[in-house]
């Protein structure tokens, strides 16, 4: 067995032992006979052996348990939700590093709280029920709440909890913490553009439904189609679209056997419609073919045309029914426009929820990778003290100090960038956020070959914006610069301070020198998920995240491709009012 390194204390041990090995009576050497004596050593040996085994085995659960509790810090304080442990009084036994952060306090400051003490006053009952129904039946539950945290601000999570029971038969709940702030807001978008829709559909002076067109059964109906046929809309919605004809009249592809598609959306006139009572009048329908949620849907406009004689032909009002016809174009593509707007604003809601725990896990990465730094940085500027600034180790040391300050700076930078925006606004320097993403973007610039130019005027006046969502704009429009260029080029960034009339602005240009934008796309490029970048490399909501962020604070972002002087490539101006310059 290969010899191993005592530990520091075995000199005090083996004194121990050879003290109480003198307090035994020593054996009659001369009653040992050899044979007995090589197996007493024999069994020394042995037990030698087996000890420095157990030892190794010792060493071995020593270091499982260093990699467990590794592990553990990795998967509950590094987790991207909060994590908490209660017991029946809804006293917090521990909490980690995550739901601390979410509050802004400590994380050894958690355990001995009471949960209610973080809750907006008005949801304290909700939670006092939740936590009771919780304990009461021991079964997963889960709640909506308003937190405060420890700056005042209040913000909505939501909390799943469960509840195990120990050995001694003490219960404790487990509760997960999830910030929903930015999917409580898009939920309340989603509710005005579902309202919006509703509104157009409902208040039509013309009669309108939508089937699915696989199954034809009928799935939304508005009040004016309810009169026409004197159904309820509980009947209705159980009926599918081939009972609102007589058999012998359902118009081309309705029929069990009928292909929709090779019927096309054509206008049917003199359409015969089935009444609840069994009476028969006549329609006039437009029909537009959408799909919802991945399956084709068709969403047809009804006229009533019983004025007309049964069967009459169609003349002298040709014109008029083209007309009413357009009208009916038009108010399909304001229905079909107000879908696809909630459809969007859905997908925006899981994206929101993915960059939610993105920029939790950035931020618990950067304090992280901050912490040894600043020691890193400490160390070095103690030496540099101590060292004569003419020796060749003092250049060295100060080169090292330079470039962790720079790393501190950058991990700053990515704090700030990670952390949730509240739609506040401060005072600030346009110049100081275009160089805080330029820092963190150091590695893309040069790995792609992209120089950079900036010409920015002096004392420039400064503007009143949320520093997190300016820096996601300049994010944005760089990024996009970057991805243009594709692997050389050059970005040219300006600053300057524009007068118009009697408004005042701060205008930030950023001219690249890449692909440039397609003419026929200008008029859509801040349009929700367009985009001319493929699936994998853009979602199409950058700069339409950005338009909306520089609207919101009474600015503009105007686009020009080629930039005047240019034969490609793209400009950029994102112009922001500027507070008093005198």
């Amino acid at each position: 067995m290969s010899q191993k390194k005592r530990p520091e204390n075995a000199e005090a041990l083996r004194a121990r032992a050879e003290a109480i090995a003198g307090d035994v009576p020593a054996r009659d050497r001369g009653a040992l006979s050899v044979e007995a004596a090589w197996d007493l050593l024999h069994e020394l040996q042995v037990h030698q052996i087996e000890l420095g085994l157990q030892n190794e085995e010792l060493q071995r659960s020593q270091e499982e348990i260093e990699k467990a509790r590794a592990r553990y810090f990795d998967l509950y304080d590094m987790a991207p939700v909060g994590y908490l442990s209660l017991d029946e009084k809804n006293t917090i036994l521990e909490g980690n590093l995550t739901f601390a952060r979410l509050m802004g306090v400590t994380k050894v400051s958690l355990p001995g709280r009471v949960f209610a003490a973080f809750l907006v006053p008005e949801d304290t009952d909700v939670c006092h029920l939740f936590f009771k129904e919780l304990f009461r039946a021991r079964a997963a539950r889960s709640c909506e709440l308003r937190l405060l945290r420890s700056d005042g601000r209040s913000f909505w999570v939501r909390v799943d909890a469960t509840v195990s029971v120990d050995a001694a038969g003490i219960a404790a709940g487990h509760a997960a913490v999830i910030d929903i702030s930015q999917q409580r807001q898009l939920e309340d978008v989603v509710k005005s553009s579902e309202e919006r829709f509703r509104a157009v559909f409902n208040n039509a002076s013309d009669g309108m439904l939508l089937w699915e067109l696989g199954t034809r059964r009928i799935v939304l109906v508005n009040r004016q189609m309810l009169g026409m046929l004197g159904y309820a809309e509980a009947h209705f919605l159980e009926m599918s679209v081939i009972d609102l004809h007589p058999a012998s009249d359902l118009p081309g592809g309705l029929g069990p056997s009928g292909d929709y598609a090779d019927r096309g959306v054509a206008p049917i006139l003199n359409l015969p419609m089935k009444c609840r009572d069994g009476t028969v009048f006549y329609a006039d329908l437009t029909e537009a073919r959408i799909s919802l949620r991945g399956r084709d849907h068709i969403l047809g406009i009804y006229r009533d045309a019983r004025s007309r004689k049964q069967g009459e032909l169609y003349t002298a009002e040709l014109a008029a029914e083209k007309a009413s016809a357009e009208m009916a174009r038009q108010k399909m593509a304001e229905i079909e426009t107000a879908y696809l707007e909630l459809q969007r604003t859905q997908d925006m809601l899981v994206q929101s929820e993915k960059m939610s725990a993105l920029g939790m896990l950035s931020a618990g990465m950067a304090h992280e990778l901050n912490n040894p730094l600043t020691g890193i940085l400490e160390i070095v500027r103690d030496n540099l003290k101590e060292k004569d600034p003419h020796d060749k180790e003092y250049g060295d040391l100060q080169q090292i100090a330079y470039a962790g300050e720079r790393m501190v700076a950058i991990i700053k930078g990515l704090l700030v960038f990670s952390r949730p925006s509240t739609g506040g606004a401060e005072e600030l320097r346009c110049e100081n956020v275009i160089e805080t993403v330029l820092a963190f973007s150091q590695r893309i610039m040069r790995g792609r070959n992209i120089v950079v130019k900036k010409e920015f005027e002096k004392d420039l006046p400064l503007v009143k914006v949320s520093h997190n969502r300016l820096q996601q704009v300049v994010f944005n429009i760089i990024h996009n610069a970057f991805d243009a260029m594709e692997n050389k080029g050059v970005l040219r960034i300006a600053a300057r301070h524009v007068v118009e009339g009697q408004a005042h602005f701060v205008e930030m240009e950023f001219t690249d020198s890449g692909c440039g934008v397609a003419k026929e796309d200008l008029p859509r490029l801040f349009d929700p998920f367009f985009t001319t970048k493929s699936s994998e490399n853009g979602t199409g909501l950058g700069l339409a995240v950005s338009y909306s962020i520089v609207r919101e604070y009474g600015g503009e972002i105007l686009v020009e491709s080629p930039p005047a002087g240019q034969a490609n490539g793209a400009s950029f101006k994102v112009r922001l009012p500027a507070l008093s310059t005198g």
